[in-house]
This record gives structure tokens, sequence and C-alpha cells, in this order.
């Protein structure tokens, strides 16, 4: 999607810097005028301290009022209306909170903060002779690189909510769960996590069977998938 650059950067900054130099050529002003008209120094003086005060403090002011009038939109933001994106921040933006309202009307402003989750598991699967083998794994994902990604997690949650699912840490805790009772006596042949085939082996069965649960595009990356014998380190 082709992004419009809308808005100024620094609204406050730009604002507040324009008072100050008026401020500080009306005060320049009035002193060159009052000196002119012969007026002692102790007047100068307490009208230069004066207005200096004055400016600060309406500097100051205008500060205050300025970052009450804007609205930052932070970089890697969008804006959805009815499930769709329609407008795409990929930089940090200033508005003015009315320009902004204007140009949002009644979207949601969402914003995509990229991280790492990981889910781990621990499943004692038995082997053919027959012996008991304690397999732990984790899984590292990286959610939410883009607003598109954001908007697609939400989706994908959403019909998990009834069966108590509300993050996707919780529902890769499910599908590994389901994982683990469906693939049980395949999972116990796994026994050497120094053994790079073994642990190939294994990322490719946890992601099909993921892909399996919730569709070929996934709306985060799988970073890595690994087994261990013995307790989790």
């Amino acid at each position: 999607m082709k992004t419009k650059k809308i808005g100024r950067k620094n609204l406050g900054l730009l604002v507040t810097g324009y008072v100050a130099v008026g401020l500080f050529l009306l005060w320049v002003g009035g002193l060159t005028y009052a000196y002119a008209q012969g007026a002692s120094k102790d007047f100068l003086w307490l009208a230069g301290t004066l207005s200096a005060i004055g400016a600060i403090l309406f500097v100051l002011y205008t500060l205050i009022i300025t970052d009450r009038m804007t609205k930052t939109v932070a970089a890697n933001s969008a804006l959805v209306q009815d499930g769709k994106i329609i407008e795409v921040f990929p930089e940090k933006l200033e508005f003015w909170k009315w320009q902004f309202r204007k140009l949002a009307g009644g979207a949601e402003l969402i914003t995509a903060v990229p991280h790492y989750l990981n889910v781990g598991m621990q499943l004692q699967p038995i082997t053919q002779n027959p012996k008991v083998r304690k397999l732990s794994y984790n899984i590292n994902i990286r959610v939410h690189e883009t607003p598109d990604d954001v908007l697609q997690l939400r989706s994908l949650l959403a019909p998990w909510k009834s069966r108590g699912i509300k993050d996707v840490t919780s529902l890769l805790e499910f599908i590994c769960y389901e994982f683990n009772e469906r693939a049980s006596q395949e999972l116990a042949k796994f026994y050497n996590p120094r053994d790079l085939e073994q642990q190939k082996s294994f990322a490719e069965a946890v992601v099909s069977f993921v892909k399996k649960q919730l569709g070929e595009k996934l709306p985060f990356k799988v970073q890595r998938v690994s087994f261990s014998l013995g307790d989790p380190v």
C-alpha cells in the first residue's frame, strides 16, 4: 500500500520557536524605544527583567498548549476501518489533533511493535523398547512486524476466544498440547539433540502441524524450534 505523508513533524518545536523569536524581537524593540525616550536605567532593567520572565512563561505555556493540541503517531502504525488498513504510517509523525481526527474519521489506530515470544513444552513419550524418555522443546516466534501482521493475528485469534484463547502464546500452547498427544509415538524417535538432522526433522514436524491448524500463511514468523532431553535448560 502506498503511504501518503500527511501532517508536519515537530509541530511543537516549530510553533514554540516562532513564538520565542517573536517575543524576543518585541522585547528588544520595546527596550530600544524606551531607551530612545530617555528612560532611566532602573526602569530599563525592570522592564527587561519583566519582559524576559513574561517571554519564558509564554513559551512554557505555548509548549503545554501545543502538546495538548497535537497527536503523535508512532512509526509502523496504521489506520484500520472495517477490518482493512486504509492508511499506513511507516515513520513517526505529529499532527494537530483536529487534523488527525479529520484524517482518521472513525478509523482505529494500531501500532506494530515487533517482539519475540517463546513457548516451552515437556512430555514423556514411550519408546518401543519400552522406555520413558523425557523430552522438552521450545518454539520461538516473532510477532507484530507490520500493522498487517497485527490485523491478521487479531483475525486469527477471534474464533479461538470462545475456547479461552486470548493471545498468540496461549494459542500456540493449545496447538502444542494437541501435537504432543497426536504425535507422541513419533516424538519418541527423537533421542539425540546433538544430531542436526533430528533437530531439522523435529522442527519441520512442529511447523507442519501448526500450519495444518492455522493455515499455510502464518501471521508470525517461526524463528526457531529445538528439542532437548531431560528437564528444560
